[in-house]
């Protein structure tokens, strides 16, 4: 296979296996060049996150840290420049594959140079040549199959030189005006720090979960506005009728007692604290709602029961004798995420068997009336 390969192709190869023994090496914590490898893993931010996110944490199956030097050096100017010119050169070297294709279509042979491809009119003009030069210096060929192209500065098509790996010693004028453009639209919300973000992901057949902590080193942060208008009291969302083939849903609560007195409305604010708390009306307003949301998800569980089996639930569940056992509750608990409790029915017995009596106790609360208190 390596026989395919150019000469460049072997250099990336040889530029990527460096590059892995740095990891490898930081893993076990060797030194470089005499100095010690300074690993994320023993910085005090890093530590602090896992005072937040404790290791070993049931929710955790994997755990994703974007460090502050991590995101300063995405933004940064070697690796936004390296991997703009990459990009480019990648383009290129896509377009020298795709008339290689054409090519080898129309003559039923692979192209001997990029030279036979301009004169059988397989590509847009001449490479090495205007727009279609490597932005980096690099000199474009074909690969010795004549399947794609090499670039003498980034490698193969299919397996490119890293970003770090390229050092930027040179940038001219557009490059360093659309860089510019770019740093003052991101420093309206970043200024000196970047915000460490960390992402705890669960994955099990019964859900996927990600739990997302960001460290708000500075006030001037979109992320402040945020805690401003989603802080406050956790809001349980477990009742809101979510639909069985739903991807994605995204709830919200927000802060609006907070939100009210940020906009100089204090009176408003201390009115609606006062509603919260011990306001008859007001918690008869929240029973109603309460009730309003069970019927929701109720209605959206028949909903879902008759797309599986087309009809809605009947009244009860029968025997033989035509005699009721279980009510509807019992076959709808599958569409309100409670398939362990229907399992746990003897659904061939009567709702007040001496073992059914027993999970009445475990009913959801979607199927109570709510009580104002």
């Amino acid at each position: 296979m390596y026989s395919a390969y150019s000469a460049p192709d072997l250099h990336v190869r040889s530029n990527s296996l460096v590059a892995l023994r740095r990891v490898v090496e930081a893993i076990q914590g060797k030194t470089v060049e005499g100095q010690p490898v300074r690993r994320l893993g023993d910085t005090a931010e890093f530590a602090y996150i896992r005072t937040i996110l404790p290791q070993g944490a049931k929710e955790e199956d994997g755990l994703v840290y974007l460090s502050d030097p991590f995101i300063r050096k995405l933004v940064g100017p070697q690796l936004k420049l390296t991997e703009r010119r990459r990009m480019l050169c990648y383009n290129h070297l896509r377009m020298i594959g795709h008339a290689a294709l054409l090519f080898r279509t129309e003559h039923s042979r692979p192209p001997g140079s990029l030279d036979e491809l301009v004169k059988a009119g397989c590509c847009p003009g001449p490479f090495n040549d205007g727009s279609l030069r490597c932005s980096d210096g690099g000199t474009y060929s074909l690969s010795r199959d004549g399947t794609t192209g090499v670039c003498s500065h980034h490698g193969h098509a299919y397996f490119l030189t890293p970003c770090c790996e390229i050092p930027v010693t040179q940038v001219t004028k557009s490059e360093a005006d659309e860089y510019q453009s770019f740093l003052r639209d991101y420093n309206q919300y970043w200024r000196i720090f970047f915000d460490p973000i960390a992402l705890r992901l669960q994955i099990t057949p019964e859900r996927y979960r990600l739990e997302t902590i960001v460290l708000p080193l500075i006030d001037n942060s979109i992320y402040t506005s945020l805690a401003m208008a989603l802080g406050g009291r956790p809001e349980n969302l477990e009742s809101l009728p979510i639909p069985k083939k739903n991807i994605f849903t995204a709830a919200f609560r927000f802060d609006k007692e907070k939100l009210l007195r940020e906009s100089g409305l204090p009176a408003a604010a201390a009115e609606l604290a006062a509603i919260d708390q011990k306001d008859p009306k007001a918690n008869a307003r929240a029973s109603t709602g309460q009730c309003a949301t069970n019927l929701k998800v109720i209605g959206l569980a028949m909903h879902n029961y008759h797309d599986a089996y087309g009809q809605f639930p009947p009244a009860a569940i029968l025997d033989n004798q035509k005699k009721p056992l279980l009510s509807w509750r019992v076959q709808l608990l599958p569409f309100l995420d409670h398939d362990d409790l229907y399992k746990e029915f003897h659904r061939d017995e009567p709702w007040d068997s001496e073992h059914n009596k027993k999970l009445i106790a475990k009913i959801p609360k979607n199927f109570k009336a709510p009580v104002a208190s």
